[in-house]
């Protein structure tokens, strides 16, 4: 929602996924594979955006940025070339699937490549503390503009804060994908 800087709920996908880019790799480490995990994200690729640069992906793939298949290929060749052997791709689902991307990344015999899908495993599990505290925040909102007699609000985040805005308001505004953050990961995933 481009109402908000992050949702209730958002900090905990992201760790959940973070957490399993932290034990996938160590397989694909001693294996010397590359691993494709996908997480949830069809219209929105902030989940793979941030899980990518937190778990140190050397690529991710967003609907909002989508890459090639010979981009793919390209970092993943630059990263063999560095010295890597192994690697993780973080795909967002609303930019292709994971065993697509396998089917297509076989033709190269030197990319030894496997696919997981995290897809509803982001969706459960206890929140992490952030996300408890965000929750009571807005939640804590919400009662202040029901006392006040005000409805059909949204509840958000934005420079930190917890702030309200007319919920037509709210659906009318466009998210705006982090380019900034994406080419940070581009960076750093040399």
């Amino acid at each position: 929602m481009a109402y908000t800087e992050f949702s209730l709920g958002f900090d905990t996908a992201v760790n959940t996924a973070l957490d399993a880019i932290n034990k996938i790799r160590d397989t694909m480490n001693s294996h010397e594979r590359i691993c494709i995990i996908e997480v949830m994200g069809r219209h929105c690729g902030d989940i793979a955006l941030y899980a990518g640069v937190n778990g140190g992906a050397e690529v991710i793939i967003c609907p909002e940025h989508p890459i090639s298949m010979r981009q793919v290929v390209d970092k993943l060749t630059k990263s063999r070339r560095s010295g890597k052997r192994s690697g993780i791709i973080v795909l967002s689902e609303g930019a292709g699937k994971a065993d697509a991307y396998v089917e297509e990344l076989s033709h190269y015999p030197e990319l030894n490549v496997r696919a997981m899908v995290l897809g509803h495993i982001l969706r459960g599990g206890g929140p992490t503390a952030y996300d408890r505290l965000f929750g009571t925040r807005c939640g804590a909102r919400a009662v202040e503009l029901l006392k006040a007699g005000a409805s059909s609000r949204a509840i958000g985040l934005k420079d930190g804060q917890i702030y309200d805005i007319d919920i037509t308001e709210a659906f009318k505004l466009e998210k705006k994908f982090n380019l900034e953050l994406y080419k940070l990961a581009n960076i750093v995933s040399l």
